[in-house]
C-alpha cells in the first residue's frame, strides 16, 4: 500500500509540474510579446502586425459592393444577407476549436500563420467566383474565409489604452449599449445624417467588444485564454448567425424601419443583462468593475493571505 501511495504521489506531482510548466510557457510567450521580444518597440510592432491581420476580413467584406452584387447576380436582400453573413456560421464551432488548437496544439505563431493562410484561400475562391458569376462558389469562399477569420482576434490600441487606465469595465459596457440604442433610434426616428449614426454605432460596438475582452482575461488563466475566447466567439457567432437568418426577411417584408426596431429591442435585452451582471458583481464584491489600482490592492491582499496560510 505504501508503494502504491508513493507511486500515486509521484504521478500527481508529475502532472502538477507538467501543468505548471505549460502555464509558465504560455505566460512567458504572452509576456514576451508573443515571440517579438520584450521591448516596447517590439511589442508595438507586434500589435501593428496583428492589427493588420485582424483588419484583413474587413477588407474582404462585400458590404461596400452590395449594390453591385445584388444587381449583377440578381440577388434578393435575403440572398445578399446570406452572402455577407455565411462567414459567421463556421465560427460557431471554429472559434472554440481554433482557440483550443492554439492553446494546446499549434501555438500562437503557427496558428496565426495557418488561419491567415485559410483566410487567403477563402478570399481567392470568392474572387474566382465573382469573375465566373458563380454565387455558390462565392458562398463557399466566404465560408472558408470564416474558418480562418473566426480564430483571429486583436484589441484596438486607443480603446484598450483607455480601458486599461480607467477600469470600470461594466460602466463602459453600459455606456456602449446606450450609445448603440441611441444610434439605432436616430436611424429609426430622425433624419440625422446616416454617417453620424454609423460613426456612433461603430464606436459603440468597438467599445463594447474591447470591454468584454479584459473581463474574460480577469477570470480565466492565461494558458486557457485561447479556449475561453474561442468559446465566447462561438457563442457570439451562433447569435449572429441566427439573427442573420431573420434580417434579410425582415427587410424584405417590413423594411428598414422594422429592422431598426428589431435592433433596438435586442439592444434593450443586452442593456438589461448588463445591469443584472453589474448588480451580481457588486453583491459578490467582484473585481470586474474595479479600477486597476483597486484590482492591484485586491491581488496584494490575496497574496498576503495565501502567504500567511502557507507559513
Amino acid at each position: 500500500m505504501s508503494g502504491n501511495d508513493d507511486l500515486s504521489t509521484l504521478i500527481l506531482d508529475s502532472d502538477e509540474d507538467d501543468e505548471e510548466n505549460r502555464q509558465t510557457s504560455n505566460d512567458d510567450e504572452l509576456n514576451a510579446g508573443i515571440g517579438f521580444g520584450g521591448s516596447t518597440c517590439h511589442r508595438f510592432i507586434a500589435l501593428i502586425l496583428m492589427s493588420l491581420i485582424a483588419a484583413a476580413p474587413i477588407f474582404c467584406s462585400p458590404g461596400p459592393l452590395q449594390n453591385y452584387f445584388m444587381k449583377d447576380l440578381d440577388l434578393s436582400t435575403t440572398q445578399y444577407v446570406w452572402l455577407s453573413s455565411i462567414n459567421i456560421w463556421p465560427n460557431v464551432v471554429i472559434c472554440f476549436l481554433g482557440g483550443f488548437l492554439i492553446d494546446r496544439v499549434f501555438g500562437v505563431r503557427f496558428g496565426t500563420i495557418l488561419y491567415s493562410f485559410i483566410m487567403m484561400v477563402g478570399q481567392l475562391i470568392v474572387s474566382i467566383g465573382v469573375m465566373l458569376g458563380a454565387f455558390r462558389m462565392i458562398l463557399l469562399g466566404r465560408f472558408i474565409l470564416g474558418i480562418g477569420e473566426g480564430s483571429i482576434a486583436v484589441a484596438c490600441p486607443l480603446f484598450g489604452y483607455i480601458i486599461d487606465k480607467t477600469g470600470k469595465n461594466i460602466y463602459w459596457m453600459l455606456i456602449s449599449i446606450l450609445a448603440l440604442i441611441t444610434a439605432h433610434s436616430l436611424f429609426a426616428f430622425t433624419y440625422v445624417n446616416p454617417l453620424i449614426c454609423m460613426i456612433l454605432m461603430g464606436l459603440a460596438i468597438l467599445m463594447l467588444s474591447f470591454n468584454v475582452t479584459p473581463l474574460i482575461a480577469l477570470v480565466v488563466p492565461a494558458y486557457q485564454l485561447g479556449t475561453a475566447f474561442g468559446f465566447v466567439g462561438s457563442a457570439v457567432s451562433l447569435i449572429l448567425s441566427v439573427n442573420s437568418m431573420f434580417i434579410g426577411t425582415i427587410v424584405d417584408c417590413g423594411g428598414y424601419f422594422t429592422l431598426e426596431i428589431f435592433c433596438i429591442c435586442w439592444s434593450g435585452v443586452a442593456l438589461t443583462g448588463t445591469v443584472v451582471f453589474w448588480i451580481y458583481d457588486a453583491i459578490k464584491n467582484g473585481i470586474l468593475n474595479m479600477t486597476p489600482h483597486e484590482r492591484e490592492l485586491r491581488l496584494a491582499v490575496k497574496l498576503a493571505d495565501n502567504s500567511s496560510l502557507t507559513i
